[in-house]
């Protein structure tokens, strides 16, 4: 035991254990200072992101569902008060999804 001590001790006197000193040129500043300019800006950034967020309306989940405006109903009765004669499309669906588009374009219904 007594020998590792005195290896342990010949060790620190040597300056084994000594952390170096950084020399801190022109070159090593400007970069710390660049880098140290960079985390601040990233804070703020941060930062402004949060206050941002936090102003924009939230919708709880709770709340009921917004009520459909359109329906077929509603536009066949539009259509009615128009003038227009809608007898016989109670059965006639609205939506594009039945003729394939390139006969839309061209107005050719199946």
């Amino acid at each position: 035991m007594e020998e590792l001590e005195k290896e342990e001790q010949l060790r620190e006197e040597a300056g084994y254990y000594a952390v170096p000193k950084l020399e801190l040129d022109d070159t090593l500043l400007e970069i710390r200072n660049l880098a140290r300019k960079i985390r601040e800006r990233k804070a703020i950034m941060r930062q402004e992101t949060r206050v941002e967020a936090s102003t924009k309306p939230t919708l709880p989940r709770s709340a009921p569902a917004r009520a459909r405006e359109r329906s077929v109903s509603h536009l066949r009765d539009k259509m009615e008060d128009l003038g227009v004669n809608m007898a016989g499309t109670e059965d006639v669906s609205y939506s594009f999804s039945q003729c394939e588009p390139n006969k839309l374009i061209l107005g050719i219904f199946i």
